[in-house]
């Protein structure tokens, strides 16, 4: 993909300047297709990254409304610099949110909605005094639906000493409504900041496709010591929620979109 153009995205389009520029940059220091990086990014996700899934494709998934949001557990944090990291990368991820797809957060419990993230801060200690009633408070309500699968995927992540995680429900019509985020109270400031900003980011559709186990990994677009989403994580955000992708778009036509995306609002060739 070469410039052909001088000429940028203007205000009322999706990508500005520094979007173009960004997806210049990635293509010349990787030698890759942007398109098809993003396209690994909302196509890849767990469930085809085992081998023995033959011609695995998981379709495009993004939310199209608002959301509510419940967050759990904060008090059992084990040190008030976590308590307060927390909160800072909380504030910061919503307004990153806001800005690269447009939605809202709603703040109260999602009674009779089914468009929600439901966040819980994990102490361990207090799950092992009495995992069933844990499991039934905060994990898997009858109301969340799929209770057994969502214990199971729980206690995975207890025995598995994983520092963070996120379920999504997978729907026929791969629009994303219930999120689920745990992660655990006793991380370092630096890896709860991390696990906020990335699992989020999960949640929207978007994770680290099969090729790092973060997108924190990605060298191209952070640095060891980062602990926030970059400018090239929010960019992806922001096509990924651009009214060009549609739920359910195969593989194949996210990529021919969005190099048609960078084509008329960068100059770019496809």
């Amino acid at each position: 993909m070469a410039l052909l153009a001088s000429e940028v995205a203007s205000s009322s389009s999706i990508l500005n300047a520094r979007d173009c520029a960004l997806i210049q940059n990635f293509e010349e220091t990787t030698s890759g297709s942007f398109a098809e990086f993003f396209a690994n990014l909302a196509h890849q996700r767990e469930i085809c990254m085992d081998s023995r899934i033959e011609g695995c494709e998981v379709l495009l998934q993004k939310r199209i409304n608002d959301f509510h949001i419940v967050v759990k557990g904060q008090k059992y944090f084990s040190s008030n610099e976590s308590a307060l990291a927390a909160e800072d990368a909380f504030a910061e991820m919503l307004g990153n949110m806001r800005r690269a797809t447009g939605l809202r957060a709603v703040f109260d419990e999602p009674v009779g909605v089914s468009d929600y993230i439901w966040l819980v801060f994990v102490n361990v200690d207090t799950v092992k005094q009495d995992f069933d009633a844990y499991v039934k408070a905060r994990i898997a309500r009858k109301s969340f639906g799929h209770v057994q699968e969502r214990t199971e995927l729980f206690k995975f992540f207890i025995n598995s000493n994983a520092p963070c995680e996120v379920v999504l429900n997978q729907r026929p019509d791969s629009i994303i409504k219930a999120a689920h985020i745990w992660i655990r109270s006793d991380l370092s400031p630096s890896q709860t900041k991390r696990c906020i900003a990335e699992e989020f980011y999960n949640s929207f559709g978007l994770d680290e496709g099969i090729e790092v186990g973060s997108i924190f990994d990605y060298k191209f677009s952070h640095r060891p010591s980062d602990t926030s989403l970059s400018e090239f994580d929010l960019l992806l955000l922001k096509v990924l929620y651009s009214n060009s992708l549609a739920p359910g778009s195969t593989r194949a036509n996210t990529i021919v979109t969005v190099q048609r995306l960078a084509s008329r609002e960068c100059g770019f060739a496809q």
